[in-house]
């Protein structure tokens, strides 16, 4: 009796054993699993292929509202102290001369001060002598009335600034120009887009995904001029006009 139970357990235990393996081995390569799989990839596939993606660009011209001078004043003097001194009260000269043709106190802004030796060499002896120093001085004026760019240029020279240059046309504000840049540059990507999608056989859809590429403000320098140029009886200075460039980048759906 006790050998039968034994045989029986032992063949009780062998069955369970296999069906348990194949239990295993049929979950393991379950048919819904491998169909789920190939159906997301098939789904990603498919979002690639039905998008087009572009870039636009946009322009828009404007006319600069401001405009940036440097006065300077540079003299040499056998003192430090001399030179410095010297310097000073060239520069308060200019100042004044500036403010008295209408610019405003905060519009005007101390870029630079200077002194330095004014060394000598020597190359037979090797020996260095300081001849004296130089001592410069300058302002930078912010105009927001660019009107008053060829009179500062005139008293800036005439009350003793030597050094000059400018102006720099900008825009104050270039968010209204930037803005409509930024429409144009939409308008373009649009367009390549479609015509994109007619070669394709295909129809623009609703907008994926919009970036800002850049939007560019140049500065427009004029050339240096000197001050024996800036005492003339009228200095000409225009403006001209800027360009405002802005980049878009615009991911559309495709639709049949």
């Amino acid at each position: 009796m006790t050998k039968g139970r034994g045989r029986r357990h032992a063949a009780s235990v062998a069955v369970l054993g296999t069906i348990g393996l194949m239990a295993l081995l049929l979950s393991g390569c379950s048919p819904s699993q491998s169909g789920a799989a190939t159906a997301v990839s098939s789904e990603s596939q498919t979002q690639l292929v039905d998008t087009v993606t572009v870039n636009g660009t946009g322009c828009r011209s404007a006319t600069p509202d401001e405009g940036i001078i440097t006065l300077g004043v540079q003299n040499e003097a056998p003192g430090a102290a001399e030179a410095l001194e010297a310097n000073s009260g060239a520069m308060t000269a200019v100042v004044e001369a500036v403010r008295s043709a209408g610019v405003p106190e905060q519009s005007i802004t101390t870029r630079n001060v200077s002194l330095s030796p004014m060394v000598t060499y020597d190359p037979q002896t090797g020996e260095q002598k300081t001849q004296g120093f130089r001592a410069e001085n300058q302002v930078t004026i912010r105009l927001s009335d660019t009107a008053l760019v060829a009179k500062v240029l005139e008293v800036g020279a005439a009350a003793g600034a030597n050094t000059i240059s400018g102006p720099e046309w900008r825009l104050g504000d270039n968010t209204p120009a930037a803005s409509e840049a930024l429409v144009k540059a939409l308008a373009s990507a649009r367009t390549k887009a479609e015509a994109l999608g007619t070669a394709a056989g295909l129809k623009l859809g609703d907008v994926v995904s919009i970036s800002e590429g850049h939007t560019t403000s140049p500065v427009l320098y004029a050339e240096d001029r000197s001050a024996e140029a800036a005492l003339a009886q009228t200095v000409p200075v225009n403006p001209g006009q800027m360009e405002i460039e802005a980049t878009v980048t615009v991911t559309y759906r495709l639709v049949r």
